[in-house]
């Protein structure tokens, strides 16, 4: 059995989403909440879930406790699961192609996406806490690399120019997908 811890607004768990339904897969969903919930913590940053995805990040994917993490990769597991109807190409250079934009997705188009989301939604749920319930929450962030980010943006929050370079640069892949496509 499939079972996809996933939050309904992540882009990530968007594309996973996205692939179960384009295979007709059949899957239990177990939503995430990542932000507090009254006294409840963000659930990625619980025990219980970071010993699923030890990067406290969705989505995440149990296949009869075997447990996969990362879209990109989740996305080819469950291509490879169940073979028909096939997502990736026979075409080793289109495979080759199809690659490079899910590294373009992971590492330029999420990054830019999530300094313009949380700009609009996520920082201000975060001014919503104490300054120490934020501490506790970055600080429980179990990836470091991400723990610093979350500090620096509770810190210094993301500038007018950071957004505005995210929006040039989301509009450049916009434009290379166009001439691609």
């Amino acid at each position: 059995m499939l079972k996809l811890y996933h939050y309904h607004s992540s882009t990530c768990s968007k594309k996973v989403r996205i692939t179960l339904t384009e295979k007709g897969m059949d899957w239990d969903s177990h939503h995430i909440n990542l932000f507090p919930d009254g006294d409840k913590g963000p659930e990625h940053l619980e025990p219980w879930y970071t010993k699923l995805n030890p990067v406290g990040v969705v989505p995440t994917l149990d296949h009869d406790g075997r447990i996969i993490i990362e879209s990109n990769i989740i996305m080819e597991y469950l291509d490879e699961l169940q073979p028909e109807p096939r997502l990736r190409s026979d075409d080793l250079w289109e495979r080759a192609q199809m690659r490079r934009w899910l590294d373009k997705s992971e590492h330029i188009i999420h990054r830019n996406v999530n300094i313009i989301s949380y700009g609009l939604r996520h920082a201000v749920r975060w001014k919503q806490l104490s300054h120490e319930k934020q501490i506790e929450l970055i600080n429980k962030q179990p990836y470091i690399a991400r723990r610093a980010e979350y500090m620096r943006r509770y810190t210094e929050g993301i500038s007018k120019d950071e957004e505005a370079r995210a929006v040039v640069v989301l509009g450049s892949i916009m434009e290379e997908m166009e001439a691609t496509l």
